[in-house]
Parts: structure tokens; sequence; C-alpha cells
């Protein structure tokens, strides 16, 4: 099934889903689909189907279910990640990526027979039309090739694989650098892979010139091919050259909701998409993944579905309380102390503030400490005619921006720990410079695919580049226009929750399962995670939109959150700029929010991101943060890329690429895969032209 060759049936859904709101689900409309794709096959797999079917009675031919098919494998890797968000874990665990003649493909390893292939394909059809996905046919496992990897070391000890990992990756990083993982088997033991995919023969040659490279610098491990088996990664590039890093402030409290919480979300909420919640020890309602699950193992996104028992205890829930923003007279009393104190700053030092001032987290205090107030100085005084002359900057470390920007620790004993500073955002609002040599290559590259007919008419798009080396804006080409955000928000909700742990303790908690449910929302972009957060910071998510401009009024200007997250993933209401997703990172990359170092660690765990994955041109060893945002109307990626010079040393940059339709794309698999490799290209530009500036 190419990814050109299934439109048809693609439009037909797409189609009755615009009229409708539903796709069709009856078993006539499957087989119309099943006649179709098995026809997009080739004649001779379809008249192999069919014997099968009339003589099949004498041969035992075990079937399996097919999702899509196409040249590119990172296309069908980014598709994979959409697929496994509607299936069950059951499911997830035997999808493969397979190779069928020149093609490659995606594969749910099944082994059944023809007609429990066909009941399973037809009720995975249904689902994945329901969210704007492509349907699945069954297939014969004689049909295509399993994909090999490469195994250097397996072992029960992680401690003893990280070490190996560590010594391979000193010899061979150059060529296995993006796909060299720790995955967790099966048998509770941890394997040193090269995520290949390639054919048997091909991996047996890439594992023996391996072994020649290892052996030369005197690392003996016995290095072998071994079937992909769609294993858990635990641990890969990005995790080994971050060193772990992790924010040691942080002391996780026991894995439990505050009673606030509990109270308030049980009112707060929409029915069929909110996460059940435990209310007492004891309590066995089922989790929303396995509340769908069906006997086939398919399970409704995020787990859309819920029990009896969770509805029962939502019924019997004790009364709600109000939510209410109240200030002890501590609190006050702190407040009034700051404003008199601000009353009586001299002339110079107002002078100094040019902006509204955040209170910025100092990560070196401990997690659980007293209650403290914050407060929030609005100086309103006027511009100084000298900040409209322009000035030419050089480059400064960070260390130094990073001194000059801070400001006065607040004596105070209920403010302690607390620093004022500057509003995180970029210092130059234009481009300053006497050439704009990478934006006219991304400018000229965008035209000529419009020319092609690959970018159509009517698609929108937004791209930025600032360079932290020279703090100097590279790329601004529709930056200030909102666009639809789809995932993209979750940094921005990650950000609020922070913002309201800081300021609320007692009320928020950042619980060892609260971790979990960050690292889903950013990771694997869950969006019961998503509304689980949102409905945890306020009451809507126009209070999470409410909690940022107040706090950050200098960064989120064109910021709307104004929708939760639906199962299918389809929220095209939430909007924000390119330059405020630049302003975002600009202000994380300066630890200028709270718990900055966390926010940075979930962006750089591993994903299938458009700016560094398949961008051929970016080397291995590339640190990256990042969210990918994907609908039917948008395909984009924002994020921070650090590569590292021939001096040794990291010139990081942020990198917002954003395409946006006016209306759903009928074929969501094909369109998003090919402007997924337009944002990889734009990628390859930009690094091009900053391995000249910098000698990377």
């Amino acid at each position: 099934m190419n990814l050109k060759d299934t439109s048809g049936l693609n439009d037909k859904f797409s189609d009755e889903s615009d009229k409708g709101g539903k796709t069709a689900s009856s078993r006539r409309d499957f087989l119309f689909s099943l006649s179709f794709l098995i026809g997009s096959l080739g004649i001779g797999v379809g008249a192999k189907f069919l014997s099968f079917s009339a003589h099949g009675h004498q041969e035992v031919v075990r079937h399996d279910v097919t999702y899509i098919q196409g040249p590119d494998l990172e296309s069908v890797l980014d598709y994979k990640e959409d697929v496994e968000k509607f299936l069950s874990k059951e499911v997830r665990k035997s999808l493969r990526i397979v190779k069928k003649g020149e093609n490659f493909g995606l594969v749910c390893r099944l082994n059944l027979d023809e007609k429990s292939a066909v009941q399973v394909a037809e009720e995975h059809c249904n689902i994945l039309n329901e969210n704007g996905l492509n349907g699945a046919i069954p297939i014969r496992n004689d049909e295509y090739e399993l994909l090999h990897n490469v195994d250097y070391f397996t072992g029960p000890d992680l401690d003893v694989v990280k070490k190996h990992y560590a010594r391979v990756y000193s010899v061979l990083s150059d060529e296995i650098g993006k796909d060299f993982v720790v995955e967790k088997n099966r048998k509770n033991g941890y394997s040193l892979i090269y995520k290949c995919l390639e054919k048997e023969d091909t991996a047996r040659l890439i594992a023996q010139k391996h072994l020649t490279f290892l052996e030369a610098n005197n690392i003996g491990l016995t290095i072998s091919p071994v079937v992909d088996q769609n294993y858990k990664i635990i641990y890969e590039e990005s995790d080994f050259l971050a060193g772990n890093a992790e924010d040691d402030s942080l002391e996780f409290e026991a894995d439990e909701e505050s009673e606030y919480f509990l109270a308030r979300n049980k009112k707060v909420g929409t029915p069929g998409i909110r996460e059940t919640v435990k209310n007492a020890p004891g309590n066995t309602s089922q989790t929303p993944a396995e509340i769908g699950k069906t006997v086939t193992g398919l399970v409704p996104a995020d787990g859309n579905k819920k029990s009896s028992e969770s509805k029962k205890s939502d019924e019997t829930s004790p009364p709600v309380l109000a939510y209410k923003t109240s200030r002890t007279p501590e609190v006050k009393k702190a407040v009034k102390a700051a404003v008199d104190k601000k009353e009586e700053k001299s002339p110079e030092s107002k002078k100094s503030h040019k902006t509204s001032p955040v209170l910025a987290y100092n990560t070196s205090r401990p997690f659980k400490v007293k209650k403290t107030a914050k407060i929030k100085v609005d100086h309103k005084e006027k511009k100084s005619p000298e900040v409209k002359k322009p000035v030419m900057k050089t480059p400064v470390s960070t260390e130094n921006r990073a001194r000059k920007s801070s400001g006065k620790l607040i004596d105070n004993k209920n403010l302690s720990g607390f620093r004022i500073k500057k509003p995180g955002y970029e210092k130059r609002t234009n481009i300053h410079r006497s050439d704009a040599e990478l934006e006219r290559k991304i400018e000229s590259y965008i035209n000529r695919l419009r020319r092609k007919g690959w970018i159509s008419s009517d698609e929108k798009t937004a791209w930025s580049v600032y360079d932290f080396t020279l703090e100097e804006k590279l790329v601004s080409i529709n930056e200030e226009i909102p666009y639809q955000t789809a995932s993209m928000v979750k940094p921005f909700i990650a950000l609020a929750f922070f913002s309201m742990l800081e300021e609320k303790r007692g009320r928020f908690r950042y619980t060892k399962k609260n971790r979990r449910r960050m690292e889903a929302m950013i990771r694997r972009s869950s969006n019961s995670a998503t509304n689980y957060f949102i409905r945890m910071i306020s009451k809507n998510p126009r209070g999470v939109e409410r909690i940022l401009k107040r706090k950050y009024p200098h960064i989120f200007k064109e910021t709307k959150i104004v929708e939760l997250i639906p199962p299918s993933g389809r929220t095209y209401r939430n909007k924000a700029s390119a330059r405020d997703y630049s302003r975002f990172l600009y202000a994380l990359w300066h630890d200028r929010f709270p718990y900055s170092r966390e926010i940075k660690r979930v962006m750089r765990l591993p994903n299938r991101d458009r700016i560094y994955r398949g961008a051929k041109k970016i080397p291995p060893g590339t640190l990256v943060y990042d969210k990918t945002g994907t609908t039917a109307k948008l395909c984009g990626n924002m994020g921070i890329l650090s590569p590292k010079g021939r001096d040794g040393k990291r010139y990081p940059y942020t990198l917002i690429g954003i395409i946006e339709r006016p209306s759903r794309a009928r074929n969501y698999p094909r369109w998003s895969a090919s402007r997924g490799n337009v944002i990889r290209e734009v990628s390859n530009i930009v690094y091009s032209d900053l391995k000249k500036r910098h000698n990377l």
C-alpha cells in the first residue's frame, strides 16, 4: 500500500467524516476498503490472497495486519508513532517495520488464520479511520521480510550496558549515533542495539565492519544481527550526551494527589476523555487503557471509555470545593513590604528595569520548603529614546549573559531563594544584519516547492532561527502570525504547571506519578496526560493561558489556549506564533523559568522529531530539545539544536518550522509525511549555513 495509493480510500473516509463527524464502520464499507487496498498492493498479492481464500484448506498460511507501505523509511516511522496512539499496549508490542520489495511497511505481527486476521483488520480500520488515519488490511506473513538490527551486548545490569554504550559510541558515533540505543527486552535484560533496520545480509555486513573497528580499539564484544522486536528504548544518544542530567533539587513526594486537586477535578472536566482519579487507597478502578480494551486489543484514543466502576466512583464523590485564590496574612505582609521597598527605589534603579520583571526559580533550593510569597512588580516606566538606536553586539558567553540579566536578591525571610530577572525574550526584535542569506535560501526552497505543486498555494508556512552564539536572529519568516499549535502547546502547559507548583506549594505536587505523566505528555504526546495537567492548573484551558500571560507577558503575546485536546487529537483552536515559540525557547535555554532543567530534560527525551532524525546533514552528537505537532491541518516542530564544533564547544540555535493548511488533508499520512520531510530539509539548510559560520 504505497503512500500515494491510499488517497482514494482515505478521501472516502475523510469526506464521510467531514459530513457526519463519524466514519463508516459497517462491514460493507470495510469490505470495500479491503478490496481497494488489496488492489493497491498489486495483482500478484491480491491473487495469492484470493487463491488462498478459495483453495487454502491444504496449505496453512498465517496472516498479519498491515497499515501502510511506502519507499520512505522516515515517513513510515512517523506514521508508526501516529498509529501507536490509538492502539492498545499489547498491539503496540507487536508492531514491526518490515520491507516488501523496495517499500517499507508497518505490520502488526499477529500470526492469525485468515478469518481472524480479517476481523482484526476490520476493527483496526474502524478505529484508525475514526481518528483520521488510513485503514488496515490483512497480509500473509510470507509476503514481506523482517528487518534486522545489530546487537553489541546483552546483559541484566543496566549500568554495565551503559558503560559498553560509552565505549562503543566513542568509536562508532559518526556511523551509529542517532540510532544507537539501549532496549529493555522481555526477559528483563538490556540490549545494546544499533537500529539500522536493514535486511539480514546487510545487517551482518555492518556487524562485521563494526567488529573490525572495535577490535582495533581493544574493545572485545560479540556483535551479531538480530531481528527488530520493537522493544522499549530506555537509553539513547541524548541521555548519554546530557550525562543523564536531571534537576537534582527535585525531591519527589509520595504518589498522592493534593486534596485541593482531587476535589476540584471532580467538578471540572469533560466526560468521556478525562482520566480516572483514584480517590482513596485500595481503589481498583481500571485505567483508561484497560477500560477501553477489547478482546482484540483495541483501545480508543487515550481511553475514551469508562468502566461502570469509575462512573460509580464519580457519582458518589464528595462535594466539590470551589477554586478560590487567597492570600494568607503573612503573604499580604510580604507583598506590602516589597511594594513599599519598590516605592523607595531611586530613579537610577528604576531605569535598570526596562521591562516587567518576573520571579526566576533558584534551582539550588531543595524541593520541600516552606511556602513562600511571590511578588509581581509592575514597572511602567517610559522607554528611553536610546533603546531605538541599533547597537552592534559581540558574542558574549552564556555565563556573562546570565550574570548581566540577574537582579538583586530580595532581602526578606519569606522570599529567600528567589531572584528578580528580566523576562526571557530575545534581545533583538528584528534581524539587524547586512545580509539575510540563510533566510533567502529557505524562501527560495519553499517557493520552489510551491512552483512544483508539492506545497499548495493555500498552505501557509512560518520559519524562525535564532543563533545563541551570535545572539542574532537569522531567520524570521511569518514569525508574528499565530498558527494552530497542535501538540506544540504541551511545553507551554508544562511551564504553567511548574509555575503554579512554585507559587502554590501544597496545592500542586510533582510526584513520581506526575513525572511519568509529564514525560508521557512531552515524549509520547499523550492527550490524556495533557488534559490532566490542564485541569490540575485551572478550571479550563483559558485559565492556563491567563497564568502564562500574567507571569510571562513578554513571551506569550500571540498564544491562545482555549480547548482541551480531544482523544482523536483534532485540536485546531489553540494558537501560537513562531515568535512565541522562539521567545519560549530562548528563556528556557537561559534557565529563566521555574524548573527549567526539568522541562529541558523531558524535551530531550527521544522521540520522532523532524529537525534532527531524518535530517541527514545534522551529525550525531547533536543535543536536541524539541516538541513536534501534527494534525490533518498542521505539521510543525519547534526546538533547540546544540551541535558540537571542531573546537569541542557547542553552538546552540533554535529552529521553528510550521506548515498549516486551511482544511483537513484528505490523505493525512501522505500529507504529514511530505511536510515533515520539508521541515527536515529546512533543518539541513540551516545547519549547513551555521556549519560555515562556526566551523562545525
